[in-house]
């Protein structure tokens, strides 16, 4: 009863890939919520980007964007002396009808430019993980624009000097964080002195917002236009996943969605 589930997904790109690939995220996405105590959710074309622009890969391999799931998770669960990394994921997660966790790193940046990273200062850092964070959601519906709403978020910093009061203000102040949760609940702040890797300050962010609506709706959504056309149902009926296994999956990540949608 002490240990934590914790399952990472892989989100497929918007295009390419397997024609089935939304039909085994949907599957796998649904069966997991269940059994996990939370699931890091990590988006194929965003890794994609920062490979590209950031780190300045134009030809990402698996290898590449691998490299840099690990990293991200590794901030996340290397020790804190504040706190077990099983009991700050658990306070992202306190209500079961939200499971699903992002996490945004920085800095991410050519190796050449580590010659400068010494004069790099927190402010830097903590603006680049603003962006994608706060602010309205690029989804449109017929009857309303669906805005940002944040659970909870958790800000882990590595490096021997502390964070501002000034860089603290935006992530901890934000109005997108839901109202039913305390304030003193909806963000938290962990600093390690110790290094991470070769970075002087390197940051974390981890967060539990309905930001994780846009890329799962848009499987789910391909999976429905598959399966009403009965598209690829073959494959799955040899190991005995049928009609009736599918819809059972789309119920439950539509709730899923429904949950984080209204909040």
């Amino acid at each position: 009863p002490k240990k934590s589930f914790v399952n990472c997904a892989i989100l497929p790109c918007d295009t390419g890939g397997v024609a089935t690939q939304s039909y085994n995220c949907l599957l796998n996405l649904a069966h997991l919520y269940g059994i996990s105590d939370s699931t890091f959710l990590f988006e194929n074309d965003r890794l994609l980007h920062i490979c590209k622009y950031n780190l300045g890969l134009n030809d990402a391999s698996f290898s590449n964007i691998n490299f840099l799931i690990s990293q991200q998770l590794s901030s996340v669960f290397q020790p804190l002396e504040e706190i077990d990394s099983s009991l700050m994921l658990g306070n992202l997660t306190s209500h079961p009808d939200f499971k699903f966790l992002q996490v945004k790193t920085e800095p991410n940046f050519q190796k050449q430019h580590f010659n400068f990273e010494g004069t790099m200062q927190w402010s830097f850092l903590t603006k680049a993980l603003v962006k994608p964070l706060f602010g309205s959601l690029r989804y449109q519906s017929n009857e309303r624009k669906l805005q940002n709403k944040i659970i909870s978020s958790v800000l882990v910093t590595r490096g021997s000097e502390p964070l501002t009061a000034n860089c603290v203000k935006t992530f901890k102040e934000s109005k997108d964080y839901v109202r039913w949760l305390p304030k003193e609940e909806s963000f938290k702040l962990y600093n390690q002195k110790v290094p991470f890797l070769n970075y002087q300050k390197y940051i974390s962010l981890i967060y539990n917002s309905n930001s994780v609506y846009l890329p799962l709706n848009m499987i789910v959504d391909n999976a429905w236009t598959s399966f009403t056309h009965g598209a690829f149902l073959h494959h799955y009926k040899k190991y005995d996943i049928d009609e009736d296994y599918f819809l059972e999956s789309f119920q439950k990540m539509e709730n899923i969605l429904d949950n984080y949608k209204c909040l």
